[in-house]
């Protein structure tokens, strides 16, 4: 996206960009210095791949609100990888991780709807922009 927006700026025909950084050493920022996003998206690739992220695997973040219960989600929580709960403001909240979590997201549907039945919120996002 960086690099579509330092196209459109252009200064007596030649495009230029300034981007600040804490780190000139990210992938990133080498990628748009040699205006070559092939070599990050290879290199962030790898990376989601080894880690089982989108799109190779799947994130579920899971949020109840209105409790302090820690195991509600122990019965759905077999064979994946859990993070959490983190616990803040009467708010439990885990991140779910696997290559394939259609099963874990049957499982859950019916577990959020008991838990909904209970008057707790729950939200429920499937591979979260932001964790």
């Amino acid at each position: 996206m960086l690099a579509r927006v330092a196209s459109t700026v252009r200064r007596n025909g030649r495009a230029r960009m300034m981007l600040q950084t804490a780190d000139i050493r990210q992938p990133v920022y080498t990628a748009l210095h040699r205006a070559d996003p092939l070599m990050y998206l290879k290199d962030e690739l790898a990376t989601r791949r080894s880690l089982s992220l989108p799109p190779f695997g799947e994130v579920v973040l899971v949020e109840v609100m209105g409790t302090e219960d820690t195991s509600l989600l122990d019965e759905v929580l077999e064979d994946v990888i859990v993070y959490g709960p983190s616990v803040e403001d009467n708010r439990l909240r885990w991140i779910i991780q696997g290559g394939d979590l259609a099963d874990f997201k049957l499982d859950l549907r019916d577990l959020v709807a008991g838990l909904r039945r209970r008057k707790l919120r729950v939200r429920v996002d499937v591979d979260p922009r932001e964790f």
